[in-house]
């Protein structure tokens, strides 16, 4: 979500020593225009379900059940689903470029615990127009997708960069366990590399 990439990008300046506490994220969000993952035509995600066994108290007393009977009764399992690729990408858009790469540099996970990185390369492009007939790569809002472009990707429940609560549409379509890139029809495009975005500053 842009609002996770941000708090992310707020940590590392918080390491870097250009804030410290609230101000960090307040930061954040002054200089980091734009905040959204993208999704080449290259990449292709698989996803699984994983069953994971947790036993509860455990850090809250800092202390292994004492018996058989309290490791059972204070065990139970949950289902979640983990996407895997080889590379994630994401797009920024900063009128502080020197600011935004050093803190992108030492980024090393998005939201929970859970959620590590390992960043592989950051790399500074220039915006421009261009024609991408299939369409934008990136998430966007989903009040500017028109019922005509829609098709089978995404939608999401999350928060913008400011941290304001919207629905995402995600350029990705499910196949079976596969995730797929799916751009998504919009009208006039700018591109950064790779990346296809609309045109203007409400997506």
């Amino acid at each position: 979500m842009p609002s996770t990439i941000v708090g992310s990008i707020g940590s590392s300046l918080a390491l870097l020593g250009e804030c410290k506490g609230e101000d960090c994220i307040n930061l954040a969000r002054k200089i980091v225009k734009k905040a959204r993952e993208y999704f080449p035509r290259k990449i292709t995600f698989s996803k699984s379900p994983v069953i994971l066994k947790r036993v509860r108290g455990m850090l809250e007393d800092k202390e292994m059940p004492k018996s058989l009977a309290e490791f059972v009764s204070s065990s139970d399992a949950l289902v979640r689903e983990y996407v895997v690729s080889e590379e994630r990408n994401i797009l920024i858009l900063t009128d502080k470029p020197s600011q935004i790469i050093e803190a992108v540099k030492i980024m090393d996970r998005l939201g929970d615990s859970e959620s590590l990185l390992s960043v592989i390369d950051v790399k500074e492009s220039k915006i421009g127009e261009c024609e991408k007939e299939d369409g934008v790569n990136v998430m966007i809002k989903n009040e500017i997708v028109s019922q005509e472009t829609r098709g089978d990707q995404i939608t999401v429940d999350g928060f913008d960069e400011l941290g304001k609560k919207s629905v995402f549409y995600i350029p990705v379509e499910v196949k079976g366990h596969f995730i797929k890139p799916s751009p998504i029809k919009t009208s006039k495009v700018m591109c950064a590399g790779d990346a296809v975005f609309p045109e203007g500053d409400n997506w």
